[in-house]
């Protein structure tokens, strides 16, 4: 990847579905390393590269990916821009406490995780 070009959406997608099926997550990082961008400024354009997969994924009524991605610093949660593009989604509710974005986001991973095994299907 050229330095500083935002990320490909469908490079990023595959990615994800496949930490997905093998019940993984990954830091944004680790995310922009897997995807070749190790120039500066690659968490800004991973996190960009994510909301817009967060808008995609919420208009085709899927489970948000991104909540794969987890912040270093977060203790195990995505960074605050994923709770923002939820709310922004009408997905998760505002204001969010940090009990009710843990929730939040184990109930997302949950589904991404069903979803990417098909275990969620009748």
């Amino acid at each position: 990847m050229a330095a500083g070009r935002p990320i490909a959406p469908d490079p990023l997608a595959r990615a994800l579905d496949d930490l997905a099926r093998a019940r993984r997550c990954i830091t944004y990082a680790e995310l922009a390393a897997c995807l070749g961008d190790t120039a500066p400024g690659r968490i800004g354009r991973v996190s960009a590269a994510l909301e817009a997969l967060m808008e995609r994924d919420a208009r085709d009524g899927r489970p948000l990916r991104a909540a794969l991605v987890l912040g270093r610093a977060q203790a195990g949660l995505p960074g605050r821009g994923f709770f923002l593009k939820a709310q922004e989604l009408g997905l998760c509710p505002a204001p969010l406490n940090a009990d009710a974005a843990a929730q939040f986001h184990a109930d997302q991973l949950m589904h991404v995780f069903e979803d990417a095994t098909g275990a969620g299907d009748d």
